[in-house]
């Protein structure tokens, strides 16, 4: 008898796979999604697609329910009973229980099926009816045909108006259409969508969907709304089982900041979690205990760093984080807990061979005075050390540990070693002078301490400089040294040897009250002049001769140095013409015209005569008292007057500074208010010559300067220095000015020369506006809105220890010059109608020269004459001929300078025997 088969289909299965997965996993989806906007579907209660997972899930079990009763009907009203037999029921396994009485076989064929009714075997036939619309729909569905059921789905509604699809199947749908949208936002990173579809539908973003609740709160984060991202999270913290508590946690770390995830995680601690979870938060509170020590590391706040190391050490273990482990210990190392951090690096290294943590085991070993240990470690690792550039700082540990041990031999060859890697430094250069001192080799070690005093002539150096000499039998090159050196080799040998009894051998009887100061006392006259003309006609206000008669005083008491200065000023600006307007004030009969003033273009329509009573020359002074303080640094300080009767009432002048030298680096800092001295309209002001009533000029510079210099090596330097200042006048628009100039530069020292470096230059400056003009308002001082300059400058000086000394400073270049428009009364007074009101602006490219020279003679021990000369020039390389054709700006300067000092001083020459303010400071 043949029995017929049916075949149930799991319509549900793919639906229900579809919805309890995270949206983020959805993109390994097997069906396709129309890219076509979601159908309206009548009477469709979309409701259930909000709803937990849990609740969807009984919906599809009872679909499920109801489609198997559904099928048991079917097969008992199909079945025909065909025949029976007699005997005994054999029931298969496979079979299925149909009623108390009653077991359906399947077999091969699925149209008939056998059946034992009562212990009669009976052959059924079965009629396959047609599937129900529904059925097709959820079949449809099972096998991801989304664009099939919408298009089914409208043509049944356009045949029965009434008809209306199952709800949840439609809410499914509505529920995969919006993660296509959320998932192809994510892959663009189209944050603003998941932010339009919560504002309009929050509970899609709930628990049941908690992927897409994540990529809310990163689009929150993204849309600077930090506080609504946090509040994602805790709405998820309160409303979502413990799995996804976690996850929240989890995520959060890497999207909100770590001040408010920390108390997220740590107000969790007290749940009752359990199994996995539990693991879970302990786990994120070891990254919270991670966060804390480098923040508390970050901030020095050791103690408190050291209590978290203690604490999370041994949940390092437990995990097994070798990472964290490397944190801690240099946490430890900041803070100086060098045994504690030596475990966490050495815990590290066996486990990993991490060059951090081997950079940091051999700094603990070097810092707990472990150098045998120390040496070992090194010379196992010295391949990975080498290549990770570590050697160079722990080599500086082992040549100390060879001193200690008095193996200089050592100590020597791991010096060599070492400036073989990179230049040594100044205390690396002093230990390599002691250990030539101890290995016995005097004339290396005096050699050695000799070039590091030139370098950074301190009190220490002075020391071993002094001890080799001594020991290599070098008594009269001390006596010399003492004279031309001064402090602190002077004081040194003075405490050293008057110990001894033996201060008249080096000092040549010089006097223990001299020795005890810094420099002895001094006054000097100085006399100088200097001449500007201005690029263009030669005019009254762009030329100037400016005259100096100098006294100075100065002296000193331990680290303290006090000066006092006293100038009488001379400035002369010549017999000069002025370009006057001619609707305000005609030419008068009979006079010639003249010469333009005042600025470098005219104003076109100007005419020029002469005003006979023009002031152009003025006499005066100017004082000044000084303070320095001569510790790790120098701190100085200087206050006076610029007292020259003008048009305008006198100024305070002062400068506050700081300047440090390092190893290899070298600062300064300043902040000043002095007079702009550039023409005489900056630096006294006038008066208007129009009426003789209008006052303006006297311009005064306030602002910071910062300076820098570092030795790259023994011959590369680099220097540089930045100012910013604001230009203020009576009667005169503020301007702000900025500057920098850096140099490179290489020493080339021939024989003969203590220094003599060469390299190039850069120079930059810029001005807010244009003030490079002679009316009411401008300051008449060169401020370009932008100069750029580059070249080539080369410095030296010749061999100290002399009776003379020169010193010389020149430079080549060119520069580009952008000058602005400017009104022609920046102050705001009113135009006069017919008259251009603003000077045009201009463009220039221009090389410049410039040479210094300065020289020093000692004419007794107490007596010093000196002589300095500076000369620049500044010529325009403008194809225009109107440019071409004006006259360079240039510059003279010439001073002479006179010293007596009132002990002797010696009569070998330093660097110091130069006048401190040379010429470019007095501008």
């Amino acid at each position: 008898m043949n029995i017929s088969k049916i075949k149930t289909i799991p319509l549900l299965m793919v639906a229900i796979f579809s919805f309890v997965i995270q949206p983020s996993m959805l993109i390994a989806a097997t069906f396709t999604i129309s890219d076509r906007e979601p159908i309206e579907f009548a009477n469709a209660d979309l409701t259930v697609t909000h709803k937990k997972r849990d609740s969807v899930n009984k919906v599809v079990r009872k679909k499920q329910r109801e489609m198997d009763v559904m099928r048991k009907n079917e097969l008992e009203s199909s079945m025909k009973i065909e025949g029976a037999a007699k005997g005994p029921a054999v029931v298969e396994s496979s079979g299925q229980v149909v009623n108390d009485e009653t077991t359906v076989t399947q077999v091969e064929d699925n149209s008939v099926e056998q059946i034992m009714v009562g212990g009669v075997h009976v052959s059924v036939t079965r009629r396959k009816p047609a599937p129900s619309l529904e059925e097709r729909l959820w079949k449809m569905y099972s096998e991801g045909k989304l664009t099939e059921i919408e298009q089914t789905i409208a043509a049944q509604q356009s045949k029965d108006v009434k008809w209306s699809p199952p709800k949840e199947l439609i809410g499914l749908l509505v529920l995969l259409r919006a993660d296509k949208k959320l998932l192809a936002a994510q892959e663009k990173g189209d944050y603003q969508l998941a932010l339009d579809m919560y504002s309009k539908n929050p509970a899609s973003f709930g628990c049941d969907r908690i992927g897409w609740a994540f990529f809310l709160a990163e689009a929150q984060v993204r849309a600077k709304q930090p506080q609504l991202a946090l509040g994602t999270y805790q709405r998820l913290l309160k409303t979502c089982n413990d799995d996804a508590k976690m996850a929240s946690l989890e995520h959060s770390q890497g999207i909100i900041t770590s001040d408010k995830w920390q108390p997220m995680v740590l107000g969790q601690l007290g749940g009752s979690y359990k199994g996995d979870n539990r693991e879970r938060l302990d786990k994120l509170y070891y990254k919270v205990l991670l966060q804390k020590i480098q923040e508390a590391s970050d901030y020095k706040r050791y103690k408190e760093a050291h209590e978290l190391g203690l604490k999370l050490q041994p949940m390092v273990y437990k995990y097994d984080d070798t990472l964290a482990a490397e944190i801690i210990g240099w946490s430890f190392f900041r803070g100086k807990y060098f045994e504690n951090g030596l475990e966490n690096f050495d815990y590290a290294f066996k486990k990993t061979h991490s060059p951090d943590a081997l950079r940091g085991k051999v700094f603990c070993l070097g810092e707990t005075g472990r150098y045998d240990e120390l040496d070992e470690t090194v010379e196992e690792n010295k391949t990975m050390l080498t290549k990770e550039g570590v050697v160079k700082d722990v080599l500086p540990m082992m040549v100390g540990n060879a001193l200690t041990k008095k193996n200089h031999i050592r100590a020597l060859a791991l010096l060599d070693e070492l400036e073989a890697i990179r230049p040594l430094t100044m205390s690396e250069l002093s230990m390599r002078g002691w250990a030539y001192y101890h290995y016995e080799k005097f004339d290396l070690a005096a050699k050695q301490f000799q070039d590091l005093y030139e370098l950074k002539p301190d009190r220490e150096v002075a020391k071993g400089w002094y001890y080799a000499l001594t020991r290599g039998g070098n008594n009269t090159e001390i006596k010399r040294l003492v004279n031309e050196l001064g402090d602190p080799f002077r004081s040194f040998v003075h405490q050293e040897e008057s110990s001894q009894g033996m201060a008249s051998n080096a000092l040549g009887g010089v006097s223990t009250d001299v020795l005890a100061s810094v420099e002895e006392p001094f006054v000097r006259y100085a006399f100088l002049t200097k001449l500007h003309n201005g690029q263009g006609a030669p005019t009254m206000f762009s030329r100037m001769v400016l005259r100096k008669h100098m006294l100075e005083g100065n002296t000193s008491e331990g680290n303290h140095e006090f000066n006092i200065k006293y100038e009488r000023v001379t400035i002369d600006a010549g017999n000069g013409f002025i370009a006057i307007d001619p609707f305000l004030n005609p030419v008068p009969a009979g006079v010639a015209p003249g010469f333009t003033v005042g600025t470098m273009q005219t104003v076109p329509g100007q005419l020029n005569y002469a005003i006979p009573n023009i002031q152009t020359k003025y006499y005066g002074t100017e004082w000044s008292i000084g303070y320095g303080y001569h510790g790790d640094g120098t701190l100085y300080g200087e206050l006076g007057q610029v007292l020259i009767p003008s048009a305008i009432n006198d100024e305070w002048k002062w400068r506050v500074g700081y300047a440090r030298a390092f190893d290899k680096d070298s600062w300064q800092f300043e902040f000043y208010r002095q007079p702009l001295r550039d023409t005489l309209i900056s630096y006294m002001g006038t008066t208007d010559p129009y009426l003789g009533i209008q006052k303006w000029g006297q311009v005064q510079r306030k602002g910071i300067s910062v300076a820098y210099t570092r030795s790259m090596s023994h011959k590369m330097t680099f220097g540089g220095n930045f100012a910013t200042e604001m230009r203020t006048g009576h009667n005169v628009s503020a301007n702000r000015n900025m500057a920098a100039y850096a140099s490179l530069t290489r020493d080339i020292s021939p024989r003969g020369f203590s220094y003599f470096a060469v390299g190039p230059y850069g120079r930059w400056q810029q001005a807010k506006m244009n003030q490079n003009h002679y009316t009411v308002g401008h300051g008449n001082y060169y401020s370009p809105q932008r100069l750029l300059d580059w070249g080539l400058a080369s410095s030296f000086m010749t061999d100290t220890g002399k009776t003379w000394l020169m010193q010389a400073d020149v430079s080549l270049g060119k520069q580009s010059v952008w000058e602005g428009s400017s009104p022609l009364f920046p102050t705001g007074l009113p135009p006069v109608a017919g008259i251009p009101t603003i000077y045009p602006s201009s463009a220039n490219h221009e090389y410049h020269f410039s040479f210094q020279v300065a020289g020093v003679y000692a004419l007794t021990e107490r007596w010093r004459i000196s002589a300095e000369y500076k000369n620049s020039r500044v010529k325009s390389t403008s194809k225009d001929p109107a440019k071409a054709a004006l006259v360079p700006m240039q510059e003279h300067a010439f001073m002479f300078s006179a010293t007596y000092h009132f002990d002797d001083r010696g009569e070998f020459l330093t660097r110091g025997d130069f006048p401190a303010f040379r010429l470019n400071p007095l501008y």
